[in-house]
Parts: C-alpha cells; structure tokens; sequence
C-alpha cells in the first residue's frame, strides 16, 4: 500500500516540477493586459511567502491542537507532532530563501503533497482523529496555489 502512495505521490511531484520547468516565473516583472503594470515583484512575492509560512504554523498548530484534544495514542501523537515540526520548519526556511520564484514552487509542492499524504495514506492508518490535519493541509494547499496563480503564467 506504502509504496503505491509513495509512487504516486513521487507522480505528484514530478507532475509539479515539469509544470514550474514549462510555465517559467515572471514574478520580478510580470506584465498584465495592455498597462504594463506588474503583478509581483520579487521582493513583494518573498514577503507574500513569509506571510504564507506565518499563516501556515497558525493554520496547522490549531490543527495540531484539534488532533491532541482527540486522544490519540502516544505512537499518532508522536508521528503527528513530529511530521508537522519538520513540515513548519521546512516552510520558513523555504520561504526565507534567496530565490522567491523557487521558493513558490517549493511550498506549492509542500502542501500539495502534505494533503495528498495526510488524505490518502495517514488517514488510514490513524483514522478519522487526522481530519483536522487533512483540512488545514486543504486550506494551505488553496491558499499557496492562488498565490502561485498571480505569478506563474
């Protein structure tokens, strides 16, 4: 079961990296319409991402609360806590990196993938106490996509 997840989520990542290597980044100076006027800047997009890294922590430890107050079992709590620690830490040590346009991607990748996992495999094994996760994961995931809609063309 594990390894026809893992392949498909690997499908998943792929999918998504052939997509940023096709549709190129114009975040320093994307032009819209006939004005000329730009979308995004670089810096406004790292800043938009560091907002992003800030929401996500508030977002997954009301999540992470909601989980605990269910009862878990020491070995869920223990998974949980741990794969949402090294998810946050990822997401602002991404977000702070010099390149804002890669760091889109990289966070896009992130959460997609942290649903698709939490939705279609960690659900299974520790049941429905996972909901509030699968949730948060959800609101990321729609969250980083529409931003990542104002740059990519």
């Amino acid at each position: 079961m594990w390894i026809k997840a893992y392949a498909r989520n690997c499908s998943i990542l792929m999918l998504l990296i052939v997509l940023a290597l096709n549709v190129g980044c114009a975040a320093a100076k994307k032009n819209v319409g006939q004005s000329g006027s730009t979308v995004m800047t670089e810096v406004e997009l790292q800043s938009t991402l560091m907002s992003f890294s800030d929401r996500s922590a508030s977002i997954l430890i009301s999540a992470l609360e909601e989980f605990d107050a269910q009862g878990p079992t020491h070995e869920a709590r223990k998974f949980v806590m741990s794969d949402i620690s090294y998810c946050l830490s990822a997401a602002y040590t991404i977000a702070a990196q010099p390149n804002p346009q890669v760091a889109l991607l990289d966070l896009t990748v992130i959460m997609t993938l942290g649903r698709s996992i939490y939705e279609e495999n960690i659900q299974r094994q520790y049941g429905d106490q996972i909901k509030p996760l699968i949730q948060a994961f959800k609101a990321l995931e729609t969250d980083v996509w529409r931003i990542a809609a104002q740059v990519l063309d």
